[in-house]
């Protein structure tokens, strides 16, 4: 099928030219099997003025889309879609840099806590993105296997600058592709997939922001139903804190069916739980959701689900949540506490010596 002379001209201008400038290429390239012309040829064909025609030609020349030729008149001719596409591909990201420096400059990235929906596809990949390019100590992931291969990359670079990402997959990665990251696969994945209802994009950062979205399945479907991101750091604890129980679960409950001993299994958790919790910079998040040093988050490290003694369960019985665990060797859970207590109770002496003022005074 031809394509329309209006259709390529909008296309051209999406990509930086004005429509007269448009209109003059394409012409110029619809004379070019009668070699070069003459700016009266192209507004006579175009049934334009001449002299605006001419403008048009002037500023294609400054911009590196036509080629002149002495003559008896001055002769334009295109240069190459190819050649002209390249040249606006590069002004288009280079103007796209400095318009990004100078909006950033204008306006501070946002800090509030709230919660946005997103609305596309675009939006939601660019979401995801950002955030995880923002990541600075640990990344935990929840994805669907198209969504893994999308961004693996991504992935990978994350891990070089020295994030600690681990992602929770639904099928094994491509014998040929080394994993991005510490994976752990769920071996009900199939079913899993099936149940969701579309393509899970799933994601924690630095404990403190989060994306998370059930895109189409046919990815011809830009518009998104459900898709939100947050920089609430108590909604990321409750989702950072959920996806590693996940992880966790996935990851030992693997092990008990492969039939490793508890030693084994038991240490194996413990290293993939330093990998989830150790990274995050606990004093920073807990100095942003606690109040006088009194953070909310410590009845949930101190009663670790990670520690729990298994039991035979009985209807209406009450489960103790208690350490399995010799004191020489705590978890990290046990750890966290531990840091957290000190900083509460420096937090509380320094308010014991410089209360705050009394605000009728």
């Amino acid at each position: 099928m031809v394509p329309r002379p209006a259709e390529l001209s909008q296309l051209l201008i999406d990509l930086g030219l004005t429509k007269p400038e448009a209109d003059a290429y394409i012409q110029l390239l619809l004379l070019s099997n009668e070699g070069p012309a003459t700016g009266y040829q192209v507004a006579k064909a175009l049934g334009r003025d001449a002299t605006a025609v001419y403008k048009a030609l002037d500023e294609l020349k400054r911009k590196g889309a036509v080629e002149t030729a002495a003559g008896r008149g001055k002769l334009y001719r295109p240069v190459s879609p190819e050649s002209l596409s390249r040249r606006l591909s590069r002004r288009y990201r280079r103007l796209s840099r400095e318009a990004s420096r100078q909006l950033s400059a204008l306006s501070p990235a946002p800090s509030d806590e709230e919660v946005y929906r997103l609305h596309d596809r675009t939006q939601v990949f660019d979401r995801f993105r950002d955030l995880l390019r923002a990541a600075k100590q640990v990344a935990l992931l929840d994805l669907s296997p198209r969504m893994y291969r999308r961004f693996h990359r991504e992935i990978a670079r994350a891990v070089m600058r020295g994030v600690s990402v681990v992602a929770l997959l639904y099928d094994r990665p491509e014998a040929d592709k080394r994993p991005a990251c510490e994976v752990v696969v769920d071996e009900e994945g199939e079913m899993t997939l099936e149940l969701m209802p579309g393509e899970l994009l799933n994601g924690v950062f630095d404990c403190h922001s989060q994306v998370l979205a059930y895109l189409p399945r046919r990815a011809a479907d830009e518009h998104v139903r459900f898709a939100l991101w947050s920089a609430n750091p108590m909604l990321a604890f409750q989702a950072h804190s959920g996806l590693a129980s996940n992880l966790l679960h996935v990851a030992t409950t693997k092990r008990l069916m492969a039939g490793e001993d508890a030693d084994t299994i038991l240490a194996r958790r413990d290293r993939l739980a330093r990998r989830i919790f150790g990274p995050v910079d606990w004093e920073s998040f807990w100095s942003v959701t606690g109040e006088r040093g009194e953070a909310p988050i410590e009845a949930s490290l101190e009663s670790s689900p990670y520690d729990c003694m298994k039991r035979d369960i009985e209807p209406g019985m009450i489960i103790d949540v208690q350490s399995n665990r010799p004191a020489r060797h705590p978890s990290i859970q046990h750890e966290l506490l531990e840091r957290k207590r000190r900083i509460v109770d420096e937090r509380r002496r320094h308010a014991q010596r410089d209360p705050d003022p009394d605000p009728e005074d």
